[in-house]
């Protein structure tokens, strides 16, 4: 059975989708500005593009772990997503397939709205009444934190720099 959208959230940024796309498609930037993720690692050659793997230490509810990811799509402009391939918190034993998708669309030459995409499948009763009861309930908050440390860290490269 295919994965399906389990999460989504959305908001706009005053920024152009170009700078968006330059944050979002640089796994480097990520503890910059994802609150959960603490370091990123690229562990393959290819970077910014299909095929990056890329590990992260996270903190979610309190506890601190990693998750392994893989970009699964890369559409210029528009369309980034990644798979997680191994997690330490045990999602794997509730849910399979879990991945996210960040979609950009320009709203104008200096806006961009951003929908951010949690999917996977549950495994059973048990991960149907834990996705329902706990997953979907923190994930929800996780999936706008994210999308506001981006529209912050986004707009923030937008002002106007003062020299002297």
């Amino acid at each position: 059975m295919p994965e399906k959208t389990q999460v989504q959230c959305q908001t706009a940024i005053a920024a152009p989708v170009e700078e968006v796309w330059a944050i979002v498609q640089d796994s480097t930037l990520l503890p910059q500005w994802m609150p959960n993720v603490d370091h990123t690692v690229i562990t393959t050659t290819q970077s910014r593009a299909v095929g990056e793997i890329r590990q992260c230490d996270v903190s979610l509810s309190g506890r601190s772990g990693q998750l392994v990811e893989q970009c699964v799509e890369f559409a210029p402009l528009q369309k980034i997503s990644f798979k997680v391939q191994h997690d330490s918190f045990g999602f794997s034993r509730l849910i399979s397939d879990l991945g996210y998708a960040m979609v950009l669309k320009a709203n104008g030459p200096n806006n961009t709205w951003v929908r951010l995409e949690y999917y996977y499948q549950e495994k059973g009763l048990i991960g149907r009444v834990v996705n329902a009861l706990m997953i979907k309930p923190q994930w929800n908050p996780l999936c706008l934190a994210m999308l506001d440390g981006l529209k912050q860290f986004a707009e923030k490269r937008q002002e106007p720099r003062i020299s002297g």
